[in-house]
């Protein structure tokens, strides 16, 4: 079975990280190959090139801009020289471009990977989801695909009503990071990396600094928890984006300029989730959630928002506490309950833990791909 994937760029995101770690972990059962053209992410490096070819992943890469006619035809030109089983398209744009340019040459299996919401059906959706030119155009196109696959029942109730099948398939994590038990050591080191004495606690949280993520209700939470009953809380956000010199300016006001660190963009997410005590998601809507897996897979106490995809991971009181969005006080309170009650949280962490190896794991994912995979090429003959 040959499968190709085709999306804009090769690294930079949840799409572009979901899309590598499922070809990588089904070289076993197919030969794969991903098509990509650069548009809003940086080139990659050459050494990630080097890693994907050394995994046995065929590399295509087609010169930008993406958004011309000269991409159909050279993403044509590649269909035509690869000849896949199943072309895996990801990204609302490609879907459009993919689905129509696969039926013409004759794709056995054409499937999409729907990442974001397709249409909002809430307000903040509307922020986020895809464009309007794009959603007339998946609604236009869709019956091209032979199926959609949606990455939580969330983003699942968006779909165009001419979508001909559709399943929920959850992201899997490359956990390999997370198999052996945290050494105290390499956390302390780390701590200490960052400035967090061992008698503080370290409250992380990973994402863009983008409004949606709404960081800046998790700075009003620890501003809240400062004023009760605990202190040294130290609040690490790993990401870049817009939103960065408004929430230096908040946490500045709250005089929390040195409590509230803004890593940026890091390499080394894994180590400090290991080395943190608590993980906050405060997103006001979330179609996934990649970092909540990474941080349940760390063992880490789970405090997140009640938005989108969150709850298909955290069961409230189970593997995490689940807070409305935009709420500092409801925020705090959870933050505080975990502080006060160390073995509550540590039941919370040990089972969000086990929920992420068992249910969120690449190898999971890549076993779900597979099947549709076989299923979707048995239809068609």
């Amino acid at each position: 079975m040959r499968v190709l994937h085709v999306h804009t760029d090769l690294v930079g995101g949840g799409i572009e990280q979901m899309m590598v770690t499922l070809a990588i972990h089904t070289r076993a059962a197919a030969e794969v190959g991903i098509c990509w053209c650069p548009a809003s992410h940086p080139e990659p490096p050459e050494d990630t090139l080097q890693w994907l070819d050394q995994a046995g992943v065929t590399l295509h890469r087609i010169p930008p801009p993406f958004l011309s006619p000269r991409y159909a035809v050279r993403l044509t030109r590649v269909i035509r020289q690869v000849r896949p089983d199943v072309l895996h398209l990801h990204g609302g744009t490609i879907s459009c471009i993919g689905g129509v340019v696969g039926r013409m040459c004759r794709v056995p299996a054409i499937i999409y990977t729907e990442h974001l919401p397709c249409h909002p059906i809430n307000a903040e959706q509307a922020d986020w989801c895809h464009a309007r030119w794009i959603r007339v155009s998946r609604y236009a196109t869709a019956r091209a695909l032979h199926c959609t696959a949606a990455i939580s029942r969330n983003v699942a109730a968006t779909l165009p009503a001419t979508t001909r099948m559709s399943e929920v398939v959850y992201n899997g994590v490359d956990l390999s990071g997370y198999h052996e038990s945290v050494n105290r050591g390499q956390s302390d080191r780390k701590r200490s990396e960052l400035a967090v004495s061992l008698d503080q606690m370290l409250i992380v949280g990973v994402g863009s600094l983008i409004a949606r993520k709404s960081y800046g209700t998790a700075i009003q939470a620890i501003a809240k928890c400062r004023s009760g009953t605990a202190d040294g809380l130290v609040l690490a956000i790993c990401g870049e984006g817009p939103d960065r010199a408004q929430l230096e300016a908040l946490a500045a006001d709250m005089e929390l300029a040195e409590d509230v660190r803004l890593l940026g963009w890091r390499d080394d997410v894994p180590d400090i989730l290991r080395a943190a005590d608590l993980f906050l998601h405060p997103a006001r809507d979330e179609g996934f959630g990649l970092v909540v897996v990474e941080a349940a897979a760390a063992g880490l106490p789970i405090v997140a928002s009640e938005v989108g995809g969150i709850p298909e991971i955290i069961t409230h009181e189970h593997d995490g506490l689940l807070v409305p969005p935009g709420e500092p006080n409801a925020l705090a309170a959870a933050i505080q309950r975990l502080l006060n009650e160390p073995e509550q949280a540590r039941r919370l962490g040990d089972n969000a833990r086990r929920t992420a190896f068992e249910r969120f794991s690449a190898e999971a994912m890549a076993e779900r791909y597979i099947e549709l995979y076989e299923r979707l090429l048995r239809d068609v003959r």
